[in-house]
C-alpha cells in the first residue's frame, strides 16, 4: 500500500474514532472526569492521563508513529492538531 494510501486510511479511522467520540460523549463525561485526556483507537479508549505529555509518550510506546484520536474529556468540539513523531533510526 502506498503511503499516500495509508495516509488516507489513517484520516479514515480518526473520523470514525471522532464520530464515536461524539456519539458516546455523555458516557465518557461520566466515566472520566472533566480534563482527562484520553487516547482513542478504532473506536476504544486504549488509555487516558491528566497529562498530555504522558499519555503521548505511552502512545509513542506502544503503538509506535500512527494516528491517534486523543480529546480532552469535556472539551465541546475536539480540534484536530498534527503531530509530527520524531523517526526511528533505520
Amino acid at each position: 500500500m502506498s503511503e499516500h494510501a495509508e495516509g488516507l486510511d489513517s484520516y479514515a479511522a480518526l473520523d470514525s474514532d471522532i464520530a464515536w467520540y461524539e456519539t458516546h460523549a455523555s458516557e465518557i463525561a461520566v466515566t472520566y472526569p472533566t480534563g482527562t485526556f484520553l487516547a482513542i483507537i478504532d473506536r476504544v479508549v486504549v488509555d487516558f492521563d491528566v497529562d498530555l505529555i504522558r499519555l503521548g509518550a505511552r502512545m509513542q510506546e506502544r503503538f509506535g508513529t500512527r494516528s491517534i484520536f486523543v480529546p480532552e474529556v469535556g472539551e465541546v468540539r475536539p480540534e484536530l492538531a498534527h503531530f509530527r513523531s520524531p523517526r526511528s533510526a533505520r
